[in-house]
């Protein structure tokens, strides 16, 4: 990802995120200096982008170093660039939308990983050997199946498929996150999930969120921690604004915006994921 800043009203850049945190560190850019990265509807300062906001508050931490001290007492500071509202650029460019800063979708998050794992479970059911005929039963007769619907040792059967499945999903969830940022569920949903700085995570980051949501943000779809770890998950964006496992793996989640055509195509995503498993008793 790639970022602007106004200095002197004058647009600079692109410029990489390592970048201009270098440039932060050295003290050549302000944390005020006003950026921006295409997607974002306005100028903001670097402060209060989510790429920086982390780097630059363990800045502000730490203390000076004596020599810093010594060398700022011959030759004087570092002069920095401060750049107000008046002095950003005066048209704004305008960019096709990619990438937004906000955060507390969750229920857009819900839905993109609903459809990652109806994907895994689309996949596992068409490897598990179930009785043909099924037309005549009730879903409610289905649940509350007594051995007589689906065999025990079958149900059991299924109930290993799925979970290897899943097991293995977590390893690629991560392998696609720490490649391109998203999974098929989030493509669909214009989600992206990079580091702080806006890179894309490392591998082991990759997998560990993964394993981190599955298990505490989905309770490995097992009731009643599923509703638990959903409930948590949604309370902490909601008044937080990250949930437990990007705040531990310094991930950030950005959202695209839902137009028609990707809400259509996400119903009909959802819709051919069940046409393929009810073709599993046709």
């Amino acid at each position: 990802m790639h970022f602007y800043i106004a200095i002197e009203g004058e647009k600079r850049g692109p410029y990489s995120a390592f970048r201009i945190i270098d440039q932060l560190r050295g003290g050549e850019v302000s944390p005020d200096v006003l950026g921006w990265e295409p997607g974002m509807d306005a100028w903001l300062k670097l402060r209060e982008i989510p790429a920086f906001a982390d780097s630059i508050e363990a800045m502000e931490k730490e203390p000076a170093p004596e020599a810093d001290e010594e060398k700022s007492a011959k030759t004087g500071p570092k002069k920095k660039i401060v750049v107000s509202d008046a002095t950003a650029p005066k048209t704004t460019p305008v960019v096709p939308e990619l990438i937004s800063t906000d955060q507390r979708r969750p229920f857009i998050r819900f839905w993109a990983r609903m459809f990652d794992y109806t994907l895994v479970s689309t996949a596992a059911w068409q490897v598990c050997e179930v009785p043909p005929q099924l037309e005549n039963i009730t879903l409610l007769e289905l649940f509350a199946n007594d051995g007589t619907i689906i065999p025990q040792e079958t149900l059991l059967d299924i109930v290993k498929v799925y979970f290897a499945f899943m097991l293995i999903w977590q390893f690629i969830e991560g392998a696609l996150i720490h490649t391109f940022g998203t999974t098929p569920g989030k493509a669909l949903f214009n989600i992206r999930v990079t580091s702080a700085d806006g890179s894309l995570l490392p591998l082991i980051k990759g997998f560990g969120r993964s394993f981190f949501v599955w298990v505490v943000g989905f309770g490995m779809g097992l009731f009643p921690f599923i509703l638990i770890g959903m409930s948590i998950g949604i309370a902490m964006l909601q008044f937080a604004g990250s949930t437990l496992w990007d705040r531990q793996l310094e991930s950030r989640v950005h959202h695209g915006p839902m137009t028609p055509p990707r809400i259509l195509m996400a119903v009909g995503g959802f819709f051919l994921l069940m046409m393929i498993s009810s073709l599993k008793f046709s």
